[in-house]
């Protein structure tokens, strides 16, 4: 799959295969411009919820986004508790925030939610991606 985005003249292309129960997706993005383009990569991954379901990140920080006051604010801070919640149960967030966790730019980039029996999805960066 692919797209030619117009206004910075990228190309993003997305490969993507099933192993098994593994499924792969790898990203390019390729400037076909003499620009060094501003950007920004979001990857998003569904996982079903359910009650013993945890996340586990390389990372003792993060910085969050929270929407309050017809606003947004960034902030860093420590984890896995912030705010009077632990960030790694899904089911006990007080409000909408997005977090970015600060992995260190020595380990390697990775996000995994785990079940009580050890099965879950793991989502792994290559380390041209600093987030």
């Amino acid at each position: 799959m692919y797209e030619f985005e117009r206004i910075r003249e990228l190309v993003y292309s997305l490969n993507v295969y099933l192993d098994g129960d593994k499924l792969y997706v790898r990203t390019v993005v390729e400037n076909l411009s003499d620009n060094t383009p501003y950007m920004y990569w979001w990857s998003n991954i569904a996982v079903e919820q359910k009650n013993a379901t945890r996340y586990f990140v390389p990372a003792r920080s993060s910085f969050v986004t929270s929407y309050r006051e017809g606003g947004f604010k960034v902030s860093k801070v420590d984890i896995p508790y912030y705010n009077n919640c632990d960030v790694s149960d899904p089911f006990h967030p007080h409000d909408a925030i997005d977090y970015f966790f600060d992995i260190s730019s020595d380990s390697k980039k990775w996000i995994a939610n785990i079940e009580d029996d050890g099965k879950g999805l793991l989502q792994y960066s290559s380390d041209l991606l600093y987030g």
